[in-house]
């Protein structure tokens, strides 16, 4: 059998509906899974040991459709897009961007939201097997949701799934990482950033965290960083410790260093959603968007959810995650408050 799912961005959203791939894959053995996605997340999808083809298109290339060398672009892609025919195919991103790709895919069963549920209502029109699901649900439930419900399928499915592809070469440099690390501390790997400035926290309340955790237990930090202004926090971050600035690497390399450190701190961010991939306790810092539906689905995981100053509440994310002046939800957090929930959560775990 042959499936298509379509998740085109971000690549934190992408990597929530990856539990999809490892439950269709657990189904029908020998199925084939392709996935069509935009630039931003196709190094990592194709790192994935368990899907066949990931199809890439940027659709913002179709304002210049007009373009002789843009339309060629485009049917060069919907040719190869379309050799194949699919059992079915799962919109998972339900709003109108993915509508595009999902009506131009061969399939006879097109899978997406119904209308409580979808993002955009005028992703319906491309899908024929519609279902809702339960909105108040851990967001990669909501997804596994959708697939299970299309083959009528109740029972339940816990997710074990490998770690992506890397090289040998790749191997080896978190292998040559690791080993400079002194065997007296503990190895944290402190993902602050996000695309959303409002959901990181203060540079001074982190340093803070991070020093009584220090204090406490005796730690060796690993920055990662995603551009050049993060490097460059992160410089100023990990000046502050024993530590290490990571080199620029992709997130399936990242995942592999995930799987070999102690413990993971974040934010509401594609690191954190990465460290659902593997065992290594993890804790997170939650502020305009609702960590019971975003946070990792894993015993060693607790995530603090800042409380909103003027009272609001929100299903996903605050309605005001980009224009509020304050986000006091997580820029007013007391580290020392932090601290505290963090000595519960590892007294737990270690």
């Amino acid at each position: 059998m042959r499936f298509l799912i379509v998740k085109l961005s971000a690549i934190g959203d992408v990597i929530q509906s990856l539990d999809v791939i490892e439950y269709i894959h657990a189904k029908f053995k020998d199925a084939k899974i392709d996935w069509v996605c935009e630039p931003s997340s196709f190094d990592l999808l194709k790192s994935h040991p368990l899907l066949n083809e990931v199809f890439v298109y940027n659709i913002k290339e179709l304002k210049g459709f007009f373009q002789k060398s843009k339309r060629a672009q485009f049917f060069s892609f919907l040719k190869k897009y379309q050799e194949n025919s699919y059992d079915a195919v799962f919109d998972l991103q339900g709003n109108t961007k993915s509508a595009f790709f999902t009506f131009l895919a061969k399939s006879k069963h097109k899978v997406g939201f119904g209308y409580k549920s979808v993002a955009e209502i005028p992703n319906i029109l491309a899908t024929n097997n519609r279902f809702e699901v339960d909105k108040n649900k851990n967001i990669r439930l909501q997804y596994l949701e959708l697939a299970k419900r299309y083959f009528k399928d109740i029972a339940s499915f816990e997710i074990k799934r490998e770690l992506f592809k890397i090289s040998p070469q790749e191997k080896e440099q978190v292998f040559e990482i690791l080993e400079n690390c002194p065997n007296s501390k503990i190895k944290v790997l402190v993902c602050p950033f996000s695309k959303w400035p409002s959901k990181q926290l203060e540079p001074g309340t982190l340093i803070e965290f991070l020093r009584l955790i220090n204090n406490k237990l005796g730690a060796y930090y690993f920055f990662p960083y995603g551009n050049d202004n993060e490097k460059n926090e992160a410089q100023k971050m990990q000046s502050h410790f024993d530590g290490f600035l990571l080199p620029k690497m992709t997130l399936a390399v990242l995942e592999h260093l995930m799987s070999k450190v102690d413990l993971i701190i974040a934010v509401d961010s594609s690191l954190l959603h990465l460290s659902q991939m593997v065992d290594t306790p993890s804790f997170a810092i939650f502020g305009p968007s609702n960590a019971k539906i975003y946070e990792p689905l894993k015993k060693n995981h607790f995530s603090i959810q800042g409380p909103c100053e003027f009272g609001y509440k929100f299903e996903k994310r605050c309605k005001n995650l980009r224009s509020c002046k304050s986000i006091g939800c997580i820029k007013k957090l007391d580290p020392k408050l932090i601290f505290q929930k963090f000595l519960v959560f590892w007294n737990q775990v270690k």
